[in-house]
This record gives C-alpha cells, sequence and structure tokens, in this order.
C-alpha cells in the first residue's frame, strides 16, 4: 500500500534508531558501571571510619 517514498523513509528511521540505541545502551552501561564503582568507594570509605549514613538516622 506504501509508495516508495514511504518506505525510505521508514528504512532511514529504522537505520538511525539502531545506530542511537546502540550507543545510548553503551553509554548507560558505562553510567552504571561508574555509579556502582562509586558507590563501593564510597562503602568501603565511609565504613572504615564510621557507620554508614543511614545506620546513624
Amino acid at each position: 500500500m506504501y509508495d516508495d517514498n514511504h518506505f525510505k523513509v521508514m528504512t532511514s528511521i529504522d537505520d538511525r534508531f539502531d545506530r542511537d540505541f546502540e550507543i545510548d545502551l553503551m553509554r548507560v552501561l558505562l553510567n552504571l558501571v561508574f555509579m556502582g564503582y562509586n558507590f563501593i568507594i564510597n562503602i568501603f570509605m565511609t565504613g572504615r571510619t564510621k557507620k554508614p549514613g543511614y545506620l546513624n538516622q
């Protein structure tokens, strides 16, 4: 039912979505690794000297 122009537009959108999705996925994974790294360091730094903040309430 669709004409050729509509098909070309749809395929270009799909290609761009695939590339953007891969880039976003890498960015999310890097953020998760970075957050986990900071979280572990915070636990070690605060756990040695005093109780973590949520135990002091």
